[in-house]
């Protein structure tokens, strides 16, 4: 799931990493913010899927249709996706998504746009919220016990 996200977003975003490589934030640009059956062909999720086997990519793709359906109710305007923001377990806690999170925030600010992500984590709710996002919509992906929030930074929020 990650490698078919990385993909995605190497040919149609953007990633931020540390110089250290213990953490990476993805992000999808405005124009690109929906990840398309042809995009994912392009960047040879085929593979990846096939390389699951039937059951996760099963459940891959009901949360992925899910969350899809969330993002579309919790924002409509053009946007920034933070699609991933991964930092190595053995260096979470240490500022690292932090500063990710900054660089990524300071592009959306420069276009004056907001930023939309969504966190299966209950640990990173309160990060982002620090950084100015907030709770829009949260429930259970049907068929699961994964919960989700779809959260939403206004265009230029502040830390607080």
């Amino acid at each position: 799931m990650f490698t078919i996200a990385l993909r995605y977003t190497l040919r149609y975003g953007e990633i931020t990493t540390t110089s250290e490589g213990t953490g990476a934030a993805c992000w999808l640009p405005p124009e690109k913010t929906r990840m398309t059956i042809p995009g994912l062909l392009r960047i040879g999720a085929l593979a990846e899927i096939f390389r699951m086997g039937l059951s996760a990519t099963r459940r891959m793709e009901r949360a992925a249709n899910y969350t899809e359906k969330m993002h579309k109710r919790c924002i409509t305007a053009p946007h920034w996706y933070l699609l991933i923001l991964g930092i190595e377990p053995v260096h979470q806690g240490q500022g690292i998504g932090g500063r990710l999170l900054r660089a990524g925030l300071a592009r959306a600010d420069a276009s004056q746009l907001p930023c939309y992500l969504e966190t299966m984590n209950p640990e990173n709710v309160p990060l982002y919220q620090k950084f100015g996002f907030r709770v829009v919509e949260e429930k259970d992906i049907p068929g699961s016990n994964v919960h989700v929030w779809s959260m939403v930074r206004p265009a230029s929020a502040q830390e607080e």
